[in-house]
């Protein structure tokens, strides 16, 4: 699940605010994307996936898991050890912004084959479309720092 999460980042979150999260796993650790916890033994033990966001699409959402669980599974993937201090980890990020997100979805040959061509390039154009209508917006800060200068 973590080789390719950047790539699955458009079907997990919704906003651009939630990505740029750590790319890692940790025992009892709230800052890493996948939270073990429990222990060894402990029958309620369990694995915390804390990349998805509520106002996700549950079905996308849940397609993305299952695809990305399969292929680590498939390929026999190692997660790596789990770190201790997420925050101060030297893995990788999420995307942390949509244009990146969409970028990294764009080219995932996985996310294509898996979801079939024709959803894969409807998403995508989806995606750009909130892109252009994004960046088309004046922030408050762009008033801020540019509305004396001109």
């Amino acid at each position: 699940m973590l080789t390719e999460i950047r790539a699955f980042a458009d079907l997990c979150t919704v906003c651009a605010d939630v990505l740029n999260a750590l790319v890692c796993w940790a025992l009892e650790n709230r800052g890493a994307m996948l939270r073990v916890i429990g222990g060894t033994g402990d029958p309620a033990s369990r694995i915390e996936n804390r990349v998805g966001e509520p106002t996700a699409n549950p079905y996308l959402y849940i397609a993305s898991q299952l695809i990305a669980g399969r292929a680590g599974i498939a390929e026999n993937a190692d997660p790596g050890e789990a770190v201790r201090a997420a925050y101060l980890s030297d893995r990788p990020l999420l995307p942390s912004n949509l244009l990146e997100a969409l970028s990294a979805f764009k080219m995932s040959d996985r996310l294509h084959d898996e979801l079939g061509g024709s959803f894969h390039n409807y998403f995508c154009m989806l995606k750009q479309f909130e892109i252009n209508r994004f960046m088309s917006e004046v922030t408050d800060w762009e008033e801020r720092e540019y509305f004396e200068m001109y």
